[in-house]
């Protein structure tokens, strides 16, 4: 409980809508984060007795980040497909990026080829370069990759228009130990058992979504980094 008042606390947009809300009693967001799962050697109650020797997969949750805050649990719905819709955005705009540094990179080393094929003196040099020149030839001229500006509006629509094929969302269920340890399906081990969904967006990295509800009484104090800067100058 203290980690998340601290990572409430901290988020910029939570002081932001509370400044901006002073009166709300609460904020929902979207509290974002990566799940670890480490296998290790640990102790296990089996019966009356305690093994030390027991394989266990620890789950535990890193990289919190909360999106959107807002009064309501819809608004926070609203900023789950915002969030959802930037990353699309974004990897939109990577493919493209990519494509284009690839493109240049391949005319860029045709254009050496051929200015050196020109040049050389070499019989035997020349021949190699000039089957290095053709094979990049053949490989442009089978790559169906983005190329021009109609390939790239096509790839733009062509993802807008087909979410499902770049968008995974899953809800799950994790059974844990309050020491964190997974609890495997079908053990009768007493546990918490944790509503989340995850969601992977094209080829970012899936993340834990669950929605939040934080109090305004539970907001820290905001820290003043220039008081903090002071005592460490001061020594």
């Amino acid at each position: 409980p203290d980690q998340i008042s601290e990572v409430f606390s901290s988020s910029p947009e939570v002081r932001d809508f509370f400044k901006s809300s002073p009166m709300s009693p609460e904020c929902w967001g979207l509290l974002c984060m990566r799940k670890n799962e480490i296998r290790r050697l640990g102790m296990e109650l089996q019966g009356d007795k305690i093994r030390h020797d027991v394989m266990q997969t620890h789950i535990s949750f890193s990289d919190h980040q909360i999106i959107s805050p807002g009064q309501t649990e819809e608004e926070a719905r609203q900023a789950l497909k915002c969030c959802i819709f930037k990353s699309l955005v974004i990897y939109i705009h990577r493919e493209i990026i990519t494509a284009k540094k690839s493109l240049t990179e391949q005319e860029t080393r045709q254009r050496i080829l051929s200015g050196r094929i020109r040049t050389s003196q070499d019989e035997t040099e020349r021949a190699y370069m000039q089957e290095e020149l053709n094979l990049l030839k053949i490989e442009a001229s089978k790559r169906s990759g983005l190329k021009t500006l109609t390939d790239y509006m096509k790839f733009i629509q062509n993802t807008l228009q087909n979410p499902k094929e770049y968008v995974d969302c899953r809800n799950l269920e994790i059974h844990v130990s309050r020491m964190g340890v997974k609890i495997d399906e079908g053990s009768d081990r007493d546990g918490l058992l944790i509503p989340v969904s995850e969601i992977a967006v094209a080829s970012h990295i899936s993340r834990i979504a669950a929605l939040a509800r934080f109090p305004h009484e539970e907001l820290l104090p905001e820290v003043d980094l220039a008081k903090e800067a002071s005592l460490f100058l001061a020594m």
